[in-house]
């Protein structure tokens, strides 16, 4: 349960953080907010396919697609 709760208070604050750059850039709150899941998820889960292959071509494929959307 302890880090249960640190990962999700480091997550919020990651969450927060993209926010705030995409509400600063003009982006709707609600966008915002839904774009900042997507970016978390994506990274999230590029760095894993990325350690499990032992490849960065997952990782830089998400921060490519990623780049076009934001």
């Amino acid at each position: 349960p302890a880090l249960q709760a640190v990962c999700s208070a480091s997550y919020a604050k990651w969450q927060v953080l993209i926010e705030g750059y995409l509400g600063q850039a003009g982006m709707p709150a609600a966008r915002a907010r839904s774009l900042a899941n997507l970016v978390l998820a994506a990274v999230e889960g590029a760095l894993l396919l990325s350690r499990a292959h032992a490849d960065t071509t997952p990782l830089r494929a998400a921060g490519e697609e990623l780049a076009t959307l934001v």
